[in-house]
C-alpha cells in the first residue's frame, strides 16, 4: 500500500517539475527526482525478495529443523534445502517401489487363479463329454430296448392269438 502510494507521490513530483519554469532549478528536481526513483525501485525489489523468501519457507513449512538457515535473510541454504528435496524424492521413489511390487504380487496372484481355473475348467469340460457320451449310449439303449419290446410284443400277440 505504501509503495503504492509513493508511486503517485513520484508522478505529482514529475507533474510539478515540469510547471517550473527555471530550468536550473528544473533540472536540480529532476536529479531529486531520479533519485527517489532509483530508491523506490530498490524498495520494490527488495520487498519481492522478501516475498519470494517467504514463499521459499512456506514450500518447506515442516520440513525437520535439521537444516541450517542464513541468519540474515532466514532461508534455509541451498543444499539443504537439495537435501531435503532429495530426501523427499527417495520416500517417493520408496513408495513407488512398493507399490509396483504390490502390483507385481498381485498379477502373480492372478495368473495363478487363472492356471487352476483353467484346469478345473477343462476338468468340468472332459466331464461333461464323459456325460454326453453316457447319455448317448442310453438313449441307444432305450431305442433298442424299445425295438425289443415291440418285437415282444408282437410275438405275444401272434402267440396269443394262435393259442386261441
Amino acid at each position: 500500500m505504501k509503495l503504492h502510494a509513493a508511486e503517485c507521490k513520484k508522478r505529482s513530483y514529475r507533474m510539478e517539475t515540469l510547471i517550473v519554469s527555471d530550468t536550473k532549478q528544473r533540472r536540480g528536481y529532476e536529479n531529486k527526482l531520479s533519485q527517489l526513483t532509483e530508491e523506490l525501485e530498490s524498495c520494490a525489489n527488495d520487498l519481492q525478495e522478501l516475498k519470494r523468501g517467504m514463499q521459499w519457507k512456506e514450500l518447506f513449512v515442516g520440513a525437520s529443523d535439521g537444516n541450517k538457515y542464513n541468519e540474515m535473510s532466514g532461508e534455509i541454504l541451498a543444499e539443504d534445502a537439495g537435501n531435503m528435496m532429495l530426501r523427499n524424492m527417495n520416500v517417493i521413489q520408496d513408495n513407488t517401489k512398493s507399490s509396483i511390487q504390490n502390483i507385481k504380487n498381485i498379477v502373480a496372484a492372478s495368473k495363478e487363479v487363472t492356471e487352476v481355473t483353467t484346469v478345473e475348467l477343462s476338468r468340468q469340460g472332459e466331464q461333461l463329454q464323459i456325460i454326453d457320451e453316457e447319455i448317448m449310449r442310453v438313449e441307444d439303449h432305450l431305442s433298442r430296448s424299445e425295438k425289443l419290446i415291440k418285437t415282444f410284443g408282437k410275438k405275444m400277440a401272434s402267440i396269443w392269438a394262435l393259442k386261441r
